[in-house]
């Protein structure tokens, strides 16, 4: 197979190593640092993608380089041991950029290399700003086995997507001929107990309306007690009004307001969000949808009936409904621990 130019022949055993901890915390300290490259990248993200405004770009930032400074102690700490078996042959693995939210997909990037693969990035016409700089940094601070950007996969051994809107059934037959990963796409819900304070409900919203809701850690279906006050939600929405000026966004919202009020479904809103009693656990972007549980039982049980299917579940409940559960406001803060979804990527990576 014909050998993509600019790589060395690094197919020996690379593992979790002091170099690529190298590596990875000096990235993070250069995004901190805040070069001119990515100050430009976050205006022309913005230029380009209404979505991709500056505090949703400097949060995916901020988290990234926070991840990555922290690299080193997780590896001392085991955060990265217990997940990762570097392979001891290295393959070319393409992984296509999905371009929804900033910075979307950096974490299989980031996993192909822990997991001692060369990652082949295919941008998102949408999300390049930002993350050319990025790429460019990764690959000067390790020419061998960091990231290479390729416009078409042809040379690729593998190929990771990290979420796709195109129908999984043509990307596997499109990729049929090298292995290859299409992530599911899973919902992120929420379970309120009514005890919840405004600062609380205002994290929660964060889960929200964070990168308008678009990101798969974005919360679009909750779960409510009886006689719980859906206005207390719309309030705590107030602190993220500067999204209507984004007018794409406020015409989606237009749009299916107009939807539920035509189908009489019983909906709540203000000119931020509209909350719209559903049994769906996905909703489009400016809707939540809410359903209302009776006990504890009642909650139990469906927690238990829909928690296969789901990415994050975020509570204040903890240890009371007997699955893994994240705090409220925590949905964008990922970690070395929860690079994907599930323990798909890294058995995919360790088989191919």
């Amino acid at each position: 197979m014909a050998r993509i130019p600019g790589i060395k022949d690094c197919r020996t055993l690379i593992a979790v190593n002091l170099k690529q901890l190298d590596c990875l915390e000096d990235l993070g300290r250069w995004i901190l640092e805040q070069p001119e490259s990515l100050q430009a990248g976050v205006q022309l993200a913005g230029q380009k993608n209404p979505w991709f405004i500056k505090p949703f770009c400097e949060l995916a930032l901020e988290n990234l380089a926070r991840v990555l400074v922290a690299s080193r102690e997780s590896a001392r700490v085991g955060s990265i041991s217990e997940n990762y078996r570097p392979q001891k042959i290295s393959k070319m693995v393409g992984v296509v950029l999905p371009g929804k939210i900033p910075l979307g997909g950096i974490r299989e990037v980031l996993t192909v290399y822990l997991m001692g693969h060369i990652p082949i990035v295919k941008l998102a016409e949408d999300d390049a700003y930002l993350l050319i700089p990025i790429l460019k940094k990764w690959q000067e601070l390790d020419d061998e086995g960091g990231p290479k950007i390729q416009d078409r996969l042809t040379e690729v051994e593998a190929i990771v997507f990290p979420r796709s809107d195109t129908s999984d059934k043509i990307l596997r037959k499109y990729f049929s001929h090298i292995p290859h990963l299409i992530h599911r796409q899973a919902p992120s819900i929420a379970v309120l107990d009514g005890s919840e304070n405004d600062t609380e409900l205002l994290a929660f919203m964060g889960d929200v309306l964070t990168f308008y809701g678009q990101s798969e850690s974005n919360i679009s279906h909750v779960l409510i007690p009886d006689g719980f006050e859906l206005s207390r939600l719309l309030d705590a929405s107030e602190n993220f009004r500067y999204i209507l000026a984004n007018t794409r966004y406020r015409s989606n919202l237009d749009f299916h307001l107009a939807k539920a009020m035509l189908n009489r479904t019983e909906h709540l809103h203000n000119d931020i969000l509209a909350l719209v009693r559903s049994k769906s656990l996905t909703s489009a972007t400016s809707i939540l949808h809410y359903e209302s549980y009776h006990s504890l039982v009642e909650l139990k049980a469906w927690v238990k009936e829909h928690s296969a299917e789901l990415h994050i579940l975020v509570t204040n409940m903890t240890g009371e409904l007997d699955v893994p559960t994240n705090p409220l406001g925590t949905t964008h803060q990922w970690s070395m621990t929860g690079l994907t979804i599930g323990k798909d990527t890294f058995e995919f990576l360790t088989n191919i």
